[in-house]
């Protein structure tokens, strides 16, 4: 089998985020599993409730290595997606980093 180093680089919709849309009735069920979450113009967008540990989780069975930073809105985001200032001061997305070397 042959061995494998890279990087890799996911950004993800903030687990807590998602919690703060749960709590004001914002995710509607869909199926196995899947939630949607409001989006532009109407449209729904799926979400998957993971938390940080669930992530790490998968990466690191994976071989990788993790590290995660939260992001937050903009101003020019938040003035962009009104919608945003709901979540008060939660992270809306988080960026993993993980890196894989070889052996």
């Amino acid at each position: 089998m042959r061995s494998v180093s890279g990087r890799l680089f996911v950004t993800v919709i903030n687990p807590t985020f998602i919690k703060s849309l749960a709590r004001r009735g914002q995710l509607k069920p869909y199926k196995h599993g899947v939630s949607t979450m409001p989006g532009s113009e109407g449209l729904r967008l799926p979400v998957v409730k993971r938390s940080l540990k669930g992530y790490q989780s998968a990466l690191e069975n994976a071989g990788f290595w993790l590290q995660s930073e939260d992001i937050f809105g903009t101003r020019q985001v938040v003035s962009a997606k009104p919608g945003l200032r709901q979540a008060g001061k939660a992270p809306i997305a988080m960026l993993l980093e993980g890196e894989k070397s070889d052996g």
